[in-house]
């Protein structure tokens, strides 16, 4: 025989016994007897410990072998040849991993006589600008010569925390000419991420 399951629902001068419909359920709300009101269960309590036992669990480092991209920039048409050019590369985090980033690393080559180029970096589940990811940076900084800067993301003045990112979202760095490259004059702007993937829960 089916087992039936009957569960109460508040009616005017008792309860009514009802079968309960043939879905999965969990309590979304709960009984406080202090002010003796039922309140909303807030799910974001259910996430936040998840999303700490990701970070426990490390699985793999995240560097310079699977996570960084260069932007080339010489003469060439579009690719540094003229004030305004811009070259984007972008580390997108792979289907079903997450990222725990605790560093940027934007290094440049040595500076040529003339070109001179500034660069910026996007996170793209950060809010938009329009249809434009937010820039890491409040504004672009000017490429170290034959040196790297190093952006320490848990020190005051930056996040304050590693950077959680998961499958799909990307990190792009976006390289700015200022000056125009002339002909033969080349210089890369690399970026390198840091820290570690988790083990992915949510």
């Amino acid at each position: 025989m089916e087992e039936k399951k009957f569960y109460a629902t508040p009616r005017s001068g008792g309860v009514e016994a009802q079968q309960a419909p043939a879905v999965p359920a969990m309590i979304v709300a709960g009984w406080d007897p202090t002010d003796k009101l039922y309140h909303v269960l807030n799910l974001g309590c259910l996430v936040e410990p998840q999303i700490l036992a990701e970070a426990a669990h490390t699985v793999d480092k995240v560097d310079s072998r699977n996570a960084r991209v260069t932007a080339s920039l010489s003469s060439s048409s579009g690719q540094g040849g003229a004030i305004g050019d811009k070259l984007t590369k972008e580390i997108a985090v792979p289907t079903g991993e997450v990222w725990f980033v605790n560093r940027f690393g934007v290094a440049g080559t040595a500076q040529q006589p003339n070109g001179r180029v500034k660069y910026n970096l996007q996170i793209s589940p950060w809010p938009k600008t329009d249809i434009t990811p937010k820039t890491y940076m409040d504004e672009d900084v000017v490429l170290p010569d034959a040196d790297t800067d190093i952006y320490d993301l848990a020190s005051p003045g930056e996040l304050g925390a590693e950077l959680r990112v998961v499958g799909g979202d990307k990190v792009t760095l976006v390289a700015v000419t200022t000056a125009a490259f002339t002909s033969g004059e080349t210089q890369d702007c690399t970026l390198t991420l840091y820290g570690r993937k988790g083990k992915k829960i949510l």
